[in-house]
């Protein structure tokens, strides 16, 4: 079963999160400065959370743009990494390019996505990979998505985080 409950957080002024889950672990980790995604970590035990702030009012054409995205996959027992450049086009479809993998070679192809109006999200990639545990975020500009997929063909675990294309982005920002 999901889990579900209370949770307490704190949140220091320089970003610093740190979430109590009820009957749970500690949480630590970073939160945006508008307060829209939350990025943390189980103390002690592997694990990772990822939160955005729900909210209405999504499409498809809420995602349209260039985004950077990181995906940590782990397929029947081989983990994964890739990063690279995903190309949305606000009417359901898009394009990707790993630009390094740890899969040789690097991964390219289309998308089709549909985003429901409170930010959920449906992936569908050319290899016909579905990640139906989506969310959109933050206006459009950061998209999170898993795939848990355990069936007889395969047992897959997979996390993608992309973010809108930041322009004029350097080192000293």
């Amino acid at each position: 079963p999901l889990e579900s409950g209370p949770l307490i957080y704190s949140i220091l002024p320089d970003g610093q999160v740190t979430i109590n889950v009820y009957q749970g672990p500690v949480l630590r980790g970073m939160v945006s400065i508008d307060g829209s995604v939350v990025n943390a970590t189980k103390e002690r035990a592997p694990g990772i959370v990822l939160m955005t702030r729900k909210t209405q009012g999504y499409s498809n054409a809420s995602l349209q743009g260039e985004y950077l995205y990181t995906i940590f996959e782990q397929q029947t027992a081989v983990p994964t990494t890739a990063y690279g450049t995903m190309s949305l086009y606000g009417n359901g479809q898009g394009r990707y390019q790993d630009s390094a993998s740890s899969m040789d070679p690097p991964g390219s192809g289309t998308i089709i996505y549909s985003v429901q109006p409170d930010g959920s999200l449906t992936l569908t990639d050319n290899y016909n990979e579905t990640f139906h545990g989506g969310v959109v975020g933050a206006g459009g500009k950061v998209i999170i998505l898993i795939d848990t997929e355990t069936d007889a063909f395969e047992d897959e675990v997979a996390i993608i985080v992309a973010i809108e294309k930041p322009s004029g982005a350097s080192t000293a920002d």
